[in-house]
């Protein structure tokens, strides 16, 4: 019984196929080109990233001294942008890595970071532009806040009472 349930449904089917087929003026023996398998998803990663490689100009160095003048701490060097942060120790480090990774999420731009017991050194580089972009000032300003904020003078919150992140 399955099995002629099964045939039926596939000659409906066909059938369907076929007169679909026709009216939209192909042959009944054409089949539909098959695309390959996650092909559309290669192509919006690939539209994407001209869009983006598009959107990102890479700075002219004159551009990222007169930006990093914003950001005294940082540097450029060997094409990044920057910054070591220290640490009062490995319990603040992992915080501050944390907060840097949760930050940088959010803005969907990702640096790179060293890890160490007392320091973080974040780099910054649009690797699809293939160097430093608004892009990167943008979150190194993120950063630089985040890292370095400290409740102002008579405010209720009272602060770490050892050195903080510098």
């Amino acid at each position: 019984m399955k099995s002629k349930l099964h045939s039926l449904a596939a000659l409906a089917m066909a059938s369907v196929a076929s007169g679909l087929n026709r009216v939209f003026g192909k042959g009944k023996d054409y089949k539909a080109p098959k695309r390959r398998k996650g092909a559309w998803k290669r192509e919006a990663r690939i539209a994407r990233r001209e869009k983006a490689v598009a959107e990102d100009k890479v700075l002219a160095n004159d551009q990222i001294s007169e930006k990093l003048k914003d950001l005294p701490n940082w540097e450029l060097r060997d094409g990044w942008l920057r910054r070591k942060f220290a640490t009062p120790g490995w319990p603040h480090t992992l915080m501050l890595v944390n907060a840097i990774g949760f930050r940088a999420e959010a803005g969907f731009h990702h640096p790179d970071l060293s890890v160490g017991w007392s320091q973080v050194i974040v780099k910054l580089q649009t690797h699809s532009a293939g160097g430093v972009t608004r892009k990167d000032f943008a979150l190194a300003h993120e950063i630089e806040d985040l890292a370095t904020w400290l409740p102002e003078t008579g405010s209720p919150l009272e602060g770490f009472p050892k050195k903080w992140v510098r």
